[in-house]
């Protein structure tokens, strides 16, 4: 897979867009590939969870925020949900939440069972074309994008992501890297 992953190079003296610039770097050697131009807002939306209730992208400003498009079809994405399920629950406190966007045709018929056999602690929303023609028109998945905490987009990633990967990108974006 390509990297589509962009540095804003314009800004390195802002430490948050340091951050983002290292976190894309730091992807970029893990197979990434970029539907979106990295530093630029992320596409919002407004999509509803299992409840009915609808949740916006710019609602989570001032956190990070790790998107990850997924399907109950998807072999990568079902092996990928305990991972992110447990990035969720022990990141949660340093201000990173977990939004998975389900894209299954068949809607909640498919997703709301799947969810009932394998639970996670993370919201699930249910995606639709225009989401996905925003984020790039989703080439693949599982993808998952990582958004800053001024909702700007630091870096893509297609296909399966391992635990180890997430908390590499996450303590950089937290500019925590050890």
């Amino acid at each position: 897979m390509q990297s589509s992953c962009k540095l804003n190079l314009f800004t390195p003296a802002i430490p948050a867009l340091r951050r983002l610039a290292a976190a894309s770097l730091l992807l970029a050697s893990a197979s990434l590939a970029g539907p979106l131009e990295t530093g630029r807002n992320a596409p919002d939306f407004r999509l509803p969870d299992r409840s009915g209730a609808l949740h916006s992208l710019s609602a989570y400003r001032g956190r990070v925020v790790v998107l990850n498009f997924w399907a109950t079809w998807c072999k990568p994405c079902r092996r990928e949900l305990p991972a992110l399920d447990r990035i969720a629950r022990e990141y949660a406190p340093r201000g990173v939440t977990v939004l998975g966007v389900a894209m299954d045709e068949r809607g909640w018929a498919a997703v709301s069972p799947f969810l009932a056999q394998f639970p996670v602690a993370y919201p699930i929303l249910l995606g639709n074309p225009r989401v996905a023609r925003g984020y790039g028109g989703l080439p693949t998945l599982p993808l998952t994008v990582f958004i800053g905490k001024h909702g700007r987009t630091a870096a893509t990633h297609a296909g399966e992501l391992t635990e180890a990967q997430l908390r590499k990108a996450l303590e950089v974006m937290l500019g925590e890297t050890r």
